[in-house]
């Protein structure tokens, strides 16, 4: 007779531990989508819409001499007076939103550049917030800026599980 081999039951291995690397766990992917990138995209229009406004905004600052000169001479020299002051206050006004203009559309392309690169929710967040304002104040685009900030703002904020 021919004897039937008994089957050998193989021990159950228990799951093996996750390698470890000298950082730490090695970190589970993270899903990707193109949302953070085309909100970054959007945050960095709007800040340069609002960049190209406040170079505007400055040489408006730097005509004003000219312009309201020109005014003046047309009038007395006590009038003249008068509007050469009034001439240094707009050319201050307009230097001082020129300064604020450029530094929060800095500061909305610094927050689309880390929307680009997935780093930094919060100053991701923060860049398209001050790109919302630079949109609200750049009226040369018929506040088309406003519109993109909006929704870069919202592409970012559903897409920050993306984020490092």
């Amino acid at each position: 007779m021919t004897e039937i081999p008994q089957q050998v039951e193989q021990p159950v291995m228990p799951p093996q531990p996750v390698p470890e690397t000298a950082a730490g766990p090695t970190p589970t992917a993270k899903p990707q989508t193109i949302k953070p990138v085309i909100g970054g995209i959007l945050i960095l229009i709007t800040g340069v819409m609002g960049l190209i406004t406040a170079i505007i905004i400055f040489g408006a600052a730097f005509i004003t001499n000219s312009f309201f000169s020109d005014f003046a001479s047309m009038f007395g020299e006590v009038e003249a007076d008068a509007i050469g002051w009034a001439s240094d206050i707009v050319k201050i006004v307009l230097i001082v939103a020129g300064v604020i203009g450029l530094i929060f559309a800095i500061i909305a392309m610094v927050g689309g550049i880390f929307a680009l690169k997935r780093r930094r929710f919060a100053m991701a967040v923060v860049g398209s917030v001050f790109a919302l304002i630079v949109g609200a104040f750049t009226p040369f685009f018929y506040y088309a800026g406003v519109v993109l900030a909006v929704v870069g703002l919202v592409l970012v904020a559903i897409s920050h599980n993306e984020f490092e």
